[in-house]
């Protein structure tokens, strides 16, 4: 064989390699945030309460009823979730009591999308 196909062959074989490489992720690749699913609510620490283990993502308060998520499950007042009571449902909290204290968990809101401004600001129009 001559030299040329070896080295048409061997560029085939780099092409190959380049290839398989570049469609394969990366090991320090992260997974992409799917943009459908609801913002996750971030506990609120208080002093002397541990409560990073804690998310509510919801509340609703009626005149009929005050249901909040914690922990990804629906809750009212007096359920039990992970290990713990529900003792009150406000506007923007949840109170837990678990065999050892008290404690608040916030509902900490995520701003999706900033306010347009008002039009002919920014853009050079007067």
């Amino acid at each position: 064989m001559s030299s040329h196909g070896v080295s048409i062959r061997y560029c085939g074989f780099c092409a190959l390699v380049v290839f398989l490489l570049s469609a394969s992720p990366s090991p320090g690749a992260e997974a992409l945030r799917d943009p459908t699913r609801p913002p996750q609510g971030i506990a609120a620490r208080e002093p002397g309460a541990e409560t990073a283990n804690w998310r509510v993502t919801a509340i609703l308060i009626s005149p009929q009823r005050r249901v909040a998520t914690v922990n990804g499950k629906a809750v009212q007042i007096g359920d039990r979730v992970s290990g713990a009571r529900v003792v009150e449902i406000a506007p923007g909290a949840v109170r837990l009591r678990d065999s050892r204290k008290e404690f608040t968990v916030r509902l900490q809101t995520q701003r999706i999308k900033e306010p347009a401004a008002p039009s002919g600001e920014g853009n050079g129009i007067k």
